[in-house]
C-alpha cells in the first residue's frame, strides 16, 4: 500500500510528537522559535525520531511514511469580525 497522496492530512506519530514538542517548547520559553517552525525544520525534527515513528497505520499494514509538514496560509476570514459602527 503506497503512502497517502500529497495534500492529504496524515497524522503520523512523528508529526504528532514534533507538534507537541514545539508547543511545549513555546510554553516553556514564552516565545516561538521562528527558525524551527519552517516545514523543512519540522520535517527534519520528525525524521530524526526514527522509522518507528514515521509510519501510517491504516488497517492491518503499517506503511513507512515521511513527515509531511507544509506551509499553510489560511484564507481570509469570510466576514468582518469588528462590530458595526455604533454611531449609526
Amino acid at each position: 500500500m503506497p503512502p497517502p497522496p500529497r495534500g492529504v492530512e496524515v497524522r503520523t506519530p512523528s508529526n504528532l510528537i514534533t507538534a507537541a514538542q514545539t508547543l511545549l517548547r513555546r510554553l516553556d520559553t514564552d516565545r516561538w522559535d521562528a527558525d524551527s517552525l519552517t516545514p523543512p525544520d519540522l520535517n527534519a525534527t520528525a525524521t530524526a525520531l526514527g522509522p518507528a515513528y514515521n509510519i501510517f497505520a491504516s488497517g492491518a499494514p503499517v506503511v513507512p511514511t515521511p513527515p509531511a509538514f507544509l506551509r499553510y496560509r489560511p484564507a481570509p476570514y469570510p466576514r468582518p469580525s469588528d462590530p458595526p459602527d455604533a454611531r449609526r
